[in-house]
């Protein structure tokens, strides 16, 4: 059983808060996204967006029904919020991404924008009656009649909060992709020593 903190030491790197200032941190709820690809609820509004000043001002904007994930209401101060997340508050809207560094950011978008979120399809699985599930990066399962339009990699483009599907976005070249991780560290290493390469053949 996992506790509810954390040490600051022993955090993500993917978080964007100082490590050496308190002890711990609020660990978020056991949930859809892994440990480095969400933080809590409580810290985004306090620490990172910096719209409230104590923990006791979060719990009063969530009993007030104020804050919204992909559309549906949240009262759990250690809820986790997520790579690709839209998070509502009042009326502006947030979408978590992550920036050049590997850091989860949770930049303003319009209400346009905050209707719809991209998931990566995980994995595929067969249920009762033949029928195929899509498994989806934030812990989404969508049920398909034809699984074979659709891979492992790939991504959908979903409608919130009722889950219909906008768009199929196929996994190839031309696609805008977001690499994270250790995949990432590599990706900007790599544009890093392109770019220098570039430079110095420019000289």
């Amino acid at each position: 059983m996992s506790s509810n903190h954390l040490k600051r030491l022993a955090m993500p790197r993917s978080w964007p808060l100082p490590r050496k200032t308190t002890v711990w941190v609020s660990r978020p709820t056991p949930g859809a996204h892994a440990l480095e690809l969400c933080m809590p609820i409580t810290l985004v509004i306090r620490d990172v967006l910096r719209l409230a000043k104590t923990a006791r001002e979060v719990r009063f904007i969530l009993h007030n029904e104020l804050a919204k994930v992909d559309g549906r209401v949240v009262k759990d101060t250690r809820r986790g919020v997520g790579l690709m997340d839209v998070m509502t508050l009042g009326e502006e809207h947030y979408r978590c991404v992550l920036d050049h560094n590997g850091r989860l950011q949770y930049r303003r978008i319009s209400a346009d924008e905050a209707s719809w979120k991209v998931c990566r399809i995980e994995g595929k699985t067969t249920i009762k009656g033949g029928r195929t599930q899509l498994n989806l990066h934030d812990g989404r399962n969508i049920i398909v009649d034809d699984p074979t339009e659709y891979s492992t990699g790939e991504s959908l483009k979903l409608n919130l909060p009722d889950q219909k599907i906008l768009e199929h976005i196929r996994f190839g070249e031309g696609t805008r992709a977001l690499p994270h991780g250790r995949c990432s560290r590599r990706f900007n290493r790599s544009r890093e020593r392109v770019h220098q390469d570039a430079r110095q053949h420019a000289q």
